[in-house]
């Protein structure tokens, strides 16, 4: 087939462009100096002040690369309190920061594209408990606290709103996001998991009763309380779950998941990625079946949305918030 030369010029000569700059992005590169560490040290320096953080004990500089051919340098921090990632790009005099760099010579659907894919294969890595289908269209997959009641509400909402309905046409995974502020959050999430290391089908229970006991709840009564509760209705080696739970056998498992949804980019939960595109704040049944039908035909867009059960009010926000924030679609 002959295409016009026109379209050659308009579609398929940027197209391929786009495509040999994302697979060879530093194809025509200059010789590139790195940064020294005089300049690390300031641009450590900009970044405790910029995102107020207490002291350089506080931030550990964890990557130093080139970004691209133009000689730009990425920077990673991680900060321990709270614990975060932050990432900033050098320019090549040395002089300015930025926390995105954009390449116009790839085409933003591509990158797009690229970035929805990555976090999707990384969410299927390794078993986390999960409901639905596993070869279904739409995969959802929700970082969660035991102990932020925005959460128990969007769990509430999944059993008896959505799921009921969806189950078949969906593959739920959930992700353990325990809060830093929260007491008890870390605890329960190593508690479940110790369950699933046994059978994992059985951690729904531990997950219904943590959410459903969620007030009586205390930092100082949740090992016995939940440890009665496995005891009576899991039927699971109980010597081997005590062992576990004592030990925090488990504990890796709920670091991989929170360590997984910083890199992803969630700062609160309940959040959610829907086939790799990133969602923050907590929807009802209708918002998530909107997003879901979008998902089903290739789409994902930004739509405002509050915490379940917070319409018409005000609601918390900021990294490592319960309620997460008024989002919409993440570029993450």
């Amino acid at each position: 087939m002959n295409l016009p030369e026109h379209y050659l010029k308009a579609v398929m000569v940027p197209l391929m462009a786009s495509v040999l700059a994302f697979m060879f992005p530093f194809a025509n590169a200059q010789q590139c100096n790195a940064p020294s560490n005089d300049k690390q040290l300031k641009v450590e320096k900009y970044v405790i002040s910029k995102y107020k953080l207490s002291s350089l004990a506080d931030v550990i500089l964890t990557e130093a690369k080139q970004a691209n051919d133009a000689c730009f340098w990425l920077l990673k921090f991680e900060a321990s309190s709270p614990k975060r990632e932050i990432a900033v790009y050098l320019s090549p005099d040395g002089n300015y920061l930025t926390p995105e760099l954009n390449d116009t010579r790839i085409d933003p659907q591509i990158e797009e594209n690229r970035i929805r894919k990555q976090n999707a294969d990384s969410l299927l890595v390794g078993i986390s408990p999960e409901v639905g289908r596993k070869d279904a269209p739409v995969t959802i997959a929700l970082f969660s606290d035991f102990e932020c009641p925005y959460c128990k509400r969007f769990a509430e909402m999944l059993e008896k709103d959505y799921l009921p309905q969806e189950k078949n046409h969906i593959r739920l995974l959930f992700k353990n996001y325990p809060l830093p502020m929260h007491p008890w959050a870390m605890a329960a999430a190593e508690m479940a998991e110790c369950v699933t290391l046994q059978k994992p089908e059985e951690f729904w229970k531990v997950h219904d009763f943590l959410f459903q006991s969620q007030s009586q709840l205390t930092a100082a009564n949740l090992k016995d309380t939940v440890a009665r509760f496995v005891a009576a209705n899991i039927a699971i080696d109980q010597e081997q779950y005590r062992l576990c739970v004592d030990n925090n056998l488990a504990m890796g498992l709920v670091r991989k998941d929170a360590d997984l949804g910083q890199k992803l980019g969630v700062k609160g939960t309940p959040s959610i990625f829907i086939n790799g595109v990133f969602y923050s704040g907590a929807k009802d049944a209708s918002q998530l079946r909107s997003l879901v039908e979008e998902a089903m035909n290739g789409g994902g867009r930004s739509v405002p949305f509050l915490p379940v059960g917070t319409q018409g009010k005000g609601q918390p926000s900021g990294r490592n918030s319960c309620g997460g924030e008024p989002l919409a679609q993440s570029k993450r």
